[in-house]
């Protein structure tokens, strides 16, 4: 069952009321537990280790919902939701809901950092797995699409999703995709060559072009005859 709010008034997480987030007075820290029960206006109140103090008495900037990390490997940041908000290191809740602004103290001062906590513990956690679960992904993708041979370029053919009428030719050194034309008569307006040694040369009109080594089935020379004939 979720802890209620101890703010007077307050009906968070009660039957009656909206269900929130809340958070412990911070009881080891004598300066920020003044602070605290300064900005609740309740200065004779002793809390617990079940006292808490509900989301909507904290600006929005101060409660952190989600936890991000750069992944050098795929070039994305992963951003994964965490299993209960936690507060920023020195957060101090300011808001007075329903009450005159004047009540309301600011919170422009600087937090300040706080030791590692079980909740830090388990948003490394998190993030962790989702790096884990990106890597993974990533790998996936890579293993789909690379390829190390001529017969893995032929395997994975299929995967080439081209709005284009193409032809593949295939003999045992090489694999050439050709793609036509039927008007006036069929006729192949680029291609691209692929040799056993991977590497492949791209021909537009019969003008051979540059070659370069093939190693993935997203190579950019399809993009290439892809974008020439739309």
């Amino acid at each position: 069952m979720p802890h209620k709010c101890s703010v007077p008034g307050c009906k968070g997480n009660y039957a009656n009321g909206p269900k929130v987030a809340v958070f412990k007075f911070p009881l080891n820290d004598e300066e920020r537990l003044v602070r605290w029960l300064n900005g609740i206006k309740r200065d004779n109140f002793v809390p617990t280790k079940n006292s808490r103090v509900c989301e909507r008495y904290f600006e929005p900037h101060l409660i952190l919902r989600e936890s991000s990390a750069y992944d050098e490997k795929t070039g994305k940041t992963i951003t994964c939701q965490r299993d209960k908000p936690d507060l920023v290191p020195g957060a101090t809740p300011t808001l007075l809901p329903g009450c005159p602004s004047y009540l309301s103290s600011s919170s422009s001062s600087a937090p300040r950092s706080c030791p590692t906590s079980k909740a830090q513990l388990r948003e490394e956690q998190q993030v962790l797995q989702a790096l884990e679960a990106s890597e993974e992904s990533f790998r996936e993708e890579d293993s789909l699409w690379s390829c190390d041979s001529l017969n893995d370029i032929k395997d994975k053919l299929h995967f080439l999703q081209l709005n284009l009428p193409w032809t593949t030719l295939m003999d045992v050194s090489t694999v050439h995709l050709c793609f036509t034309s039927p008007d006036p008569a069929p006729s192949i307006i680029s291609s691209i060559t692929i040799s056993s040694d991977m590497q492949a040369t791209v021909s537009l009109h019969g003008g051979l072009g540059c070659s370069h080594n093939f190693r993935d089935t997203r190579d950019r020379a399809i993009g290439l005859c892809y974008e020439y004939n739309e």
